[in-house]
């Protein structure tokens, strides 16, 4: 917890007009500054900054706030981490609130991401200096790659043997926390190893770009072929997506976002300039990854391959879509090409074309259920049984009644039906999560846990 002295000194010290003006061109307009809002596309400007009270405000979108609002606003920040950011900046030592009084200094986080700064300038200069980079300089121009998106994306290389862990130690850090952090491994009483080598190195970054991990591509046949940092107390591959520093511009002057699977995809959608793309990290797309999307734009379009299996995890990625309260839409590429090679054989107008084609993910889920079990009446029951469990974890009211009639429409099933089934579903859930006691006792000696009836009513009651 940052300390309220932290939070009150960065708001003093920080200047709102030096911070917007790193994202916007202001002009002095009296009392105010104005310019063209970054929220919304306008040709008349409408965003005006006030030094003095220290807060923005745009009379075309509406949107408005502090400081620490417009990092969050543009950057997809969190509070704390704004706060952080501009403490950074303006050289504010962070107190953290902690249980029995404060402590001054840098947090240990802001530590850890220094030394993930330091692997990637080390990573990096190996790539463009170093005569071992050859190989890995001869891979990218051979993937189409060019030397501009290397430096746009601090695209490194890590050479065979123990250079990393060589350099840290002549710097005099403490290796331990290379380990903790995934960069090096142990190899014996007080040996260390570099975990990544004779790879093309992808640093991975949270929003604003601070490194939290990297993503290694062999260069060779070896294996695995792609090898990513492990889980971290900076690195989860579960919440973070790839790109996102370099598209977040691209995002929010298109007002969409595309999500493909892999780094090399976004390199080459990027040499094309299509500047909105962001990559899962060897994962399939996640609530936590959606949830973060969401901040920038709710269009988030995910980019399949158009064979079988593309179309089915399009199918599965609606429900998480759905627990992310985003609706989200599917384009697909023809069978046999991914994002890197279409674009490259196509071109970017071709691309554009297959992403306007994009389907909203609902309608596409609920003709895959029912190309997939038909229209006989099992078809429709195995139907109604699918959208009830995910009808069942939609949180939000609204979304959940347009799903529901959505559904009944195209299914021909009864909307009350549809309802009902995802009640019992919810209820059902509920059970499987309790562990003792599995349900409320009264002196009876009986269980609502084990009366499926009344369980599904006091849910719907809940």
């Amino acid at each position: 917890m940052i300390s309220n002295q932290t939070t009150q000194e960065v708001r003093t010290r920080a200047s709102i007009v030096e911070v917007v003006s790193d994202y916007v061109t202001l002009k002095k307009a009296g009392q105010n500054y104005s310019g063209l809002c970054p929220f919304h596309s306008e040709k008349t400007p409408s965003f005006t900054v006030n030094e003095e009270k220290g807060v923005f405000y745009c009379f075309g979108c509406q949107a408005g706030g502090d400081i620490f609002k417009f990092l969050m606003l543009y950057d997809g920040l969190t509070f704390p981490e704004s706060i952080e950011r501009l403490a950074e900046r303006y050289g504010i030592a962070i107190e953290v609130s902690q249980s029995g009084g404060n402590r001054r200094g840098e947090t240990r986080r802001g530590d850890l991401f220094r030394l993930n700064e330091k692997a990637a300038d080390w990573f990096h200069a190996r790539l463009l200096d170093s005569t071992q980079g050859a190989r890995a300089r001869a891979y990218l121009q051979k993937r189409g790659v060019d030397e501009a998106l290397w430096r746009r994306f601090r695209l490194g290389f890590a050479p065979r043997g123990d250079g990393l862990a060589g350099r840290l130690r002549h710097e005099g850090i403490a290796l331990a926390e290379a380990v903790e952090l995934g960069l090096v491994v142990e190899k014996g009483p007080g040996g260390y190893r570099d975990r990544f080598f004779d790879r093309v190195m992808f640093p991975i970054t949270e929003p604003g770009g601070k490194v939290t991990g990297f993503g290694g591509r062999v260069i060779d046949d070896g294996k695995p072929k792609y090898l990513n940092s492990p889980e971290t107390p900076l690195f989860h591959k579960s919440s973070l997506v790839y790109g996102l520093a370099q598209a977040r511009d691209g995002i929010r002057s298109n007002d969409r976002v595309v999500v493909v699977e892999g780094y090399l995809d976004v390199l080459a959608l990027a040499q094309f300039e299509v500047t909105d793309v962001v990559a899962t990290l060897g994962t399939a797309l996640t609530v936590d990854h959606l949830r973060l999307l969401g901040r920038y734009t709710p269009n988030v379009i995910a980019l399949f391959d158009g064979d079988a299996a593309g179309r089915n995890a399009a199918a599965r990625g609606f429900e998480v879509f759905q627990q992310a309260r985003l609706w989200g839409s599917a384009a697909f590429l023809p069978q046999g090409d991914d994002p890197d090679t279409f674009i490259r054989t196509e071109g970017r107008e071709a691309l554009e074309e297959v992403l306007e084609r994009a389907v909203p993910l609902a309608d596409f889920y609920l003709d895959w259920l029912r190309d997939n079990h038909g229209t006989s009446l099992a078809g429709k029951s195995r139907s109604a049984a699918e959208v009830s469990r995910v009808l069942a974890k939609v949180t939000d009211p609204n979304d959940r009644d347009l799903l529901a009639r959505r559904s009944a429409d195209l299914l021909g099933i009864r909307e009350e039906s549809l309802r009902r089934h995802a009640a019992t579903a919810g209820a059902e859930a509920t059970r499987g999560a309790r562990t003792e006691p599995r349900g409320w006792k009264r002196e009876g000696g009986w269980s609502l846990g084990e009366d499926r009836a009344e369980s599904a009513l006091v849910a719907l009651m809940l």
